[in-house]
């Protein structure tokens, strides 16, 4: 029965390795180990009754070792201590003559070689019973031989009583009976040797199969161990995969984003732009043509009109100046208007360009960014495919999860205490995080307070220069020194006109002077710049902030 479980468990085993050779899991490693304990408990169930039985045998034989030390020596048995008819001592048997000697020295003889049958026995039982049973076959062999000899002293015995049958009735029937007892006494010995060879040959065959699968259950536990390690690894491995590929569409994801909202701002922009320089060209447009209009209007109205001239060559000489003057001053306006109107025309130029390349740039990372998003779609369908088929795996082994539940019943208070542990170091974890999160953000602040300042220092050191710089200068500059805008660092044009602040007098552009204070007893607006304007006027805020100046509480 052992060696048709021992295979059957075996057959189960290999089909298990057979079908999951290539991509066992670790519940079904554990089924298999289970399984294997399950087994080996039935062996041990098998072995241990086989033991008891063996002990019970042996527990016999030392009973029937006890039975046959009580016969007593040469000169009898004791009717108190023997559960056998007593033996007459033969000095009490009232026969005379030479046979009765006869009879007495063939009695004698054969007492002495039952007794010595039955020593010989005794020894045989006390060595089967006391010692160990390193190799059955050959104690079973050693027993056999010595039972032979006393077979062949009993049939000598035997033979001995045949041939004085012609005795004392008395005595024939004293020793058949004993003989008769001593016959059951050693049958009984023979069959429980049998029997404890035989336990013995099953006990030792149940040894070697429960070695031979304590053998097989460790190689199974380390194939097990390699197999949960590098499919552990294989997990992390995915984990990890699918975990940077999300960052990385994530990351993709807010790029487009936010690339699509820059363009979207500048093309806002960029047509804003277009549509200031398409008013301003429309505009100067419509003034050329009313000067080139006024222009020939106003020489049609000289050419129809008499010509008057002066009688005096000073007067004429006065006259053609002055045409002179109108004419120059007339080219100057066209040409300036030409150049303005150029000007213009190459900005619009340009900003096209650069609204065609800003589309085409944008037409180029929305490829790209199709092409990478179309990518990780491929990467994402990759990982989704593995997943389906690990959930297809993972259904397969839910019967297998079924049964190894009851285990998992066994580490639910573990898992509870762990998951308050869990719980316990989450919650340090999320305070310890939201404090580093609040003296992160706090170093975020003070860096960029400590960057404000620094450019505040910065600007207030040149500010400060300036102002040294402008006790010992003239104030007012002149417009012939100045040919950009300090500030802002654009050069002047016609459209961009010089004007002085009236506190420092330095040449800014308008868009530089965009505050106004009022001066003198009738309280004239004053254009003045952004610095002026906060030494001047104290509740407003300094020109490099937004917000006044907050008095302490």
């Amino acid at each position: 029965m052992l060696s048709a479980v021992t295979k059957t468990f075996a057959r189960k085993v290999a089909s298990q390795l057979g079908a999951d050779a290539s991509n066992i899991s670790q519940d079904n490693l554990e089924d298999s180990m289970r399984k294997a304990q399950e087994d080996a408990e039935v062996l041990r169930s098998l072995v241990i009754p086989l033991e008891e039985e063996i002990q019970a045998l042996k527990e016999k034989i030392r009973q029937q070792d006890e039975l046959l030390r009580k016969f007593p020596d040469e000169k009898g048995v004791s009717p108190t201590k023997s559960g056998i008819l007593p033996l007459t001592p033969i000095v009490d048997v009232d026969i005379v003559g030479p046979p009765t000697s006869s009879v007495h020295a063939s009695q004698k003889g054969s007492t002495m070689k039952s007794v010595g049958s039955v020593s010989s026995l005794n020894e045989v039982q006390t060595a089967a019973s006391t010692k160990t049973v390193p190799d059955p076959t050959t104690t079973l062999l050693e027993d056999q031989s010595r039972f032979a000899e006393i077979n062949q002293d009993k049939m000598s015995e035997s033979s001995s009583q045949g041939a004085i049958s012609s005795g004392p009735q008395q005595l024939c029937d004293m020793c058949s009976n004993y003989e008769a007892q001593l016959v059951k006494s050693q049958q009984q010995t023979q069959e429980l040797e049998k029997q404890l060879a035989s336990q013995e040959r099953t006990l030792q065959r149940y040894r070697e199969d429960l070695a031979k699968e304590s053998d097989f259950r460790k190689e199974m536990e380390e194939k097990w161990n390699e197999k949960k390690e590098e499919h552990k690894m294989q997990v992390a491995d995915l984990k990890e995969k699918m975990q940077t590929a999300e960052e990385a569409l994530n990351e993709l994801r807010q790029t487009y984003s936010q690339t699509i909202t820059e363009v979207t701002d500048q093309l806002v922009r960029l047509s804003q732009d277009r549509e200031k320089v398409q008013k301003e060209l429309t505009r100067l447009q419509l003034e050329n043509e009313n000067l080139v209009g006024k222009h020939s209007a106003h020489s049609q109205q000289l050419q129809n009109e008499m010509i008057n001239l002066p009688d005096k060559v000073e007067d004429l000489h006065e006259l053609l100046l002055k045409f002179h003057e109108e004419l120059i001053a007339a080219k100057v306006a066209k040409e300036a208007a030409e150049e303005q109107v150029k000007t213009f025309r190459c900005e619009n130029q340009l900003l096209r360009d650069q609204m065609s390349a800003e589309q085409q740039g944008r037409e180029n990372m929305e490829d790209n960014l199709t092409s990478e998003l179309v990518n990780l779609k491929t990467q994402l369908g990759a990982y989704e495919r593995d997943r389906r088929l690990n959930q297809e795996k993972q259904e397969q082994l839910e019967p297998i999860i079924e049964s190894n539940k009851r285990l998992m019943e066994e580490l639910k208070s573990q898992l509870t205490e762990s998951q308050k542990a869990k719980s316990h170091l989450e919650e340090i974890v999320a305070e310890l995080r939201s404090r580093v999160g609040s003296l992160q953000q706090e170093l975020d602040n003070a860096e960029t307070v400590q960057q404000d300042f620094v450019r505040l220092s910065q600007s207030l050191q040149v500010q400060l220069e300036k102002i040294r710089d402008a006790d010992s200068q003239v104030r007012w500059q002149h417009e012939e020194d100045v040919e950009e805008c300090p500030i802002c660092r654009n050069s002047f044009s016609v459209t961009r006109r010089k004007q002085h602040c009236r506190h420092c007098g330095r040449i800014l552009c308008t868009n530089c002077l965009p505050h106004t204070v009022l001066s003198g007893p009738r309280k004239r607006p004053s254009r003045v710049c952004g610095v002026c304007h906060t030494l001047l006027v104290k509740d407003t805020a300094p020109y490099f902030s937004t917000e006044p100046p907050h008095t302490p509480d």
